[in-house]
């Protein structure tokens, strides 16, 4: 897309951009024009998380040299370099800067001190930024690569490069109308990958019989950029796309978290995107806070959690507790490899302690676990397991007919959701009251399940829930809202039975703190 100023606004801007800010002050000023500078600006505002998919280049980026009028804007950068003097970039503004123009500048003809220039919509140069080492002709791409805001940021690269981290990357700070100063190295990325709370880039490998991603994580807060997964795959047979099998790796921790088969489409993209986003996207918990090894305990008063107590060690607090090995119930290990859950529980007192763990990296990239350890009393034997029944029945206050959307994936339901008429409120419509989503490994087995239903129909309690599967289509986890809480099941299972030989249920909620109760399964 080509963009043309009027031809006085242009031209001023066109001489005050190749005049390499002649004169500028150390205030930022020049000659009446307001220049905003790093010492300006503050620290990044935080955004409602969301999910946006727009990846690759926008294209259409426009070359002006030193020779050339403002009236040659419109000119394609097919062969310049930035040693010819000024790259209008046709950045993807939001509304609230919707008449700004972005420019990249050579100040020296050298492309040793290239900086970006930001023009308002009164071609007044509010923001200079860079000052970056860029040899022949510049790539930019405007994708949105961090999960916390809502809107495109801007990278440059040099074409050609032997360094891993070439690029640079400048995060737009849309509240104060600019971009901050900070660039972070980044790689030479060919995509991008997005979720709800995550979003990644890749750089890719491919031959006739593999193929290779590396995925990296923005750190904005800590101007970084860290390689965090890979996603390899293998052809049994040269364009045999059904017989594939895929290997993922923490390359953090240098551990494979998932091998198994993968169906891949012509583009080479996993067919079963919702699997593979997940081992991408998640367990990406990185410089998130301080780091404390020592374990908090929540010690039990008249049966209700009255203080908390630290221990240097889960050794140390067992010791304390008088729990030995073989009062060992079991480990819940998450689906990455992380112990998440470690229960023991003494018959002869007929008490016992649960163990959480959160695991994350801190600003080493040392992996460590924020552990929280809670006491319970009693076991219970039960012939039936706690679980979520989904709910089926029409709420009495919908009068109108169901409309079912169903989603299939390789013959199994992939989504399902419910609607109905609103008698309430007719310019409502149809809303939504059950929402259903399953998602499968590639041999098909189920491995997560998340059910949604309306508040406003149903009881508010597990309004929200999820579940998730190992291989042999076993609970292992069920998570349930409740009101400022939640409830969590975890399922012990003995070899490959069915029934899982205990379960248990941990409450957590901001008004009464942690509850555990131990379930022996008949």
């Amino acid at each position: 897309m080509k963009k043309y100023l009027s031809f006085t606004a242009a031209l001023l801007a066109a001489l005050f951009i190749l005049s390499g800010c002649a004169g500028t002050s150390e205030s930022g000023n020049s000659q009446g024009v307001a220049i905003q500078n790093g010492a300006q600006t503050t620290g990044k505002p935080f955004h409602d998380l969301a999910d946006y998919f727009l990846t690759g280049t926008i294209s259409g980026s426009e070359v002006i040299s030193e020779n050339e009028t403002m009236a040659a804007v419109g000119m394609e950068s097919e062969e310049e370099e930035v040693k010819e003097g000024v790259v209008y970039l046709d950045f993807p503004f939001e509304d609230e800067m919707k008449d700004y123009t972005l420019y990249f500048v050579d100040t020296d003809s050298t492309g040793e001190h290239c900086v970006f220039r930001l023009f308002d919509e009164k071609s007044t140069l509010v923001q200079e930024f860079g000052d970056l080492n860029i040899q022949g002709k510049p790539e930019f791409k405007y994708d949105y690569l961090d999960a916390a805001v809502d809107f495109a940021a801007i990278s440059v690269f040099p074409k050609e490069a032997d360094e891993e981290f070439c690029g640079y990357y400048f995060a737009m700070d849309l509240a104060n109308k600019h971009f901050y100063p900070e660039s972070v190295k980044i790689p030479k990325y060919d995509g991008v990958v997005s979720g709800t709370y995550n979003r990644l880039i890749y750089t890719e490998e491919t031959d006739e019989m593999s193929g290779k991603r590396d995925f990296y994580q923005i750190i904005s807060e800590d101007n970084r950029c860290v390689k965090c997964k890979r996603w390899e795959y293998k052809f049994s047979e040269k364009n045999d796309f059904e017989n594939v099998t895929q290997k993922i790796t923490n390359t953090i921790d240098n551990k494979v978290i998932y091998e198994g088969p993968v169906q891949l489409d012509n583009d080479r993209e996993p067919i079963n995107q919702d699997f593979y986003k997940s081992y991408i996207l998640n367990n990406l918990n990185i410089y998130e806070g301080e780091r404390d090894d020592s374990i908090l305990f929540y010690n039990i008063d008249d049966d209700f959690l009255d203080y908390k107590e630290s221990y240097d060690s889960k050794e140390e607090l067992l010791k304390a507790l008088e729990m030995e090995d073989n009062d060992h119930i079991g480990t819940y290990d998450d689906e990455f490899g992380n112990e998440a859950l470690d229960v023991y529980y003494k018959k002869s007192s007929k008490t016992g302690v649960v163990f959480m763990s959160r695991w994350q990296y801190d600003s080493n990239l040392k992996k460590w676990a924020s552990v929280t350890a809670v006491p319970f009393k009693g076991m219970t034997s039960t012939r039936s397991l706690v679980s979520f029944e989904i709910m089926t029945e029409k709420s009495e206050m919908a009068t109108g007919g169901y409309i079912k959307n169903i989603e299939y994936i390789s013959g199994k339901l992939k989504s399902l959701k419910i609607m109905d008429f609103n008698r309430e409120n007719e310019d409502a419509g149809y809303e939504t009251l059950i929402e259903e989503n399953y998602i499968y490994r590639d041999d098909g087995s189920l491995y997560y399940r998340g059910h949604n239903h309306s508040a406003y129909y149903y009881e508010p309690t597990y309004m929200g829930m999820n579940e998730k599967y190992d291989e042999l289509s076993r609970c292992l986890y069920s998570a349930g809202y409740i009101e400022n809480g939640s409830h969590e099941f975890y399922n012990f299972y003995e070899g490959e039975k069915k029934k899982p030989e205990y379960q248990v249920f941990i409450q957590k909620s901001s008004d009464t703190g942690y509850f555990v109760q131990l379930f022996k399964i008949k």
